[in-house]
């Protein structure tokens, strides 16, 4: 006979996540985002962008983030967060409580998504409708923004 340790935990007593926690059905759930300024910008220009997320019905919770995705295909400059005053500086920061750190990986999404920008939230929470501002080619240390690829695209 076997101890219920080594069974494991009875089904009985394990809930079922699934039906409530559902990926996709409301994407209210997950929050928003918004990129500002949009329109038509010169190729190899240099600009700085908004990314601006709004915290969804689950909220973001301490040690949570985001994950800003981009396709491998693109030459635009590798983003940064070491040097204010280099091209490509990107920050974040959201209003309520914690800070907010980011790691750049240029291979640490999922293809054709492999450059990944992570933005994770450190000693606090956001509540549903608090924001997390991401600037692209932030200018306020010197730097002069975030180099744009050298070829257009319709999107």
């Amino acid at each position: 006979m076997t101890s219920s340790s080594e069974r494991g935990v009875p089904h009985s007593l394990v809930g079922e996540v699934w039906p409530h926690n559902h990926p996709g059905r409301e994407g209210t759930h997950y929050g928003s985002a918004v990129l500002s300024p949009s329109g038509a910008f010169p190729v190899r220009s240099y600009q700085t962008f908004h990314l601006t997320y709004t915290v969804g019905d689950f909220g973001l919770d301490d040690t949570g983030g985001i994950r800003v995705a981009f396709r491998f295909l693109g030459d635009w400059g590798a983003l940064q967060t070491k040097d204010p005053a280099a091209p490509n500086y990107v920050t974040a920061h959201c209003p309520g409580g914690g800070t907010i750190t980011l790691e750049f990986h240029p291979l640490g999404g999922e293809r054709p998504w492999y450059k990944a920008l992570t933005a994770r939230l450190n000693g606090g929470y956001l509540k549903p409708g608090d924001e997390v501002v991401i600037v692209f080619g932030d200018t306020s240390g010197g730097s002069p923004g975030f180099l744009l690829q050298t070829f257009a695209e319709s999107a």
